[in-house]
């Protein structure tokens, strides 16, 4: 469901293709059809499936973690120069 939102997302900057994307795409649709598969067919976890939240996880981590270390790295950077 994540990847689906996120092509949605990344794809649909792009000016003019992504608006058509946008048009043919239909990530909540999609979204939507895969809940209710599994709600009527669950299935057991996977380790492929705890890999997949892992490197979700890790992706999300670096998101918000790389801009912290960056204003740490460049006030250190300015703190030096003074």
């Amino acid at each position: 469901m994540v990847v689906n939102i996120a092509i949605d997302v990344l794809v649909g900057t792009i000016p003019l293709i992504g608006d058509a994307f946008d048009i043919a795409w239909k990530a909540n649709r999609r979204n939507y059809a895969l809940m209710t598969r599994h709600l009527k067919h669950p299935r057991k976890h996977t380790w492929k499936d705890y890999a997949f939240l892992l490197c979700i996880a890790l992706v999300l981590f670096a998101i918000f973690a790389v801009p912290v270390v960056l204003i740490v790295l460049v006030t250190q950077w300015f703190i030096q120069r003074s």
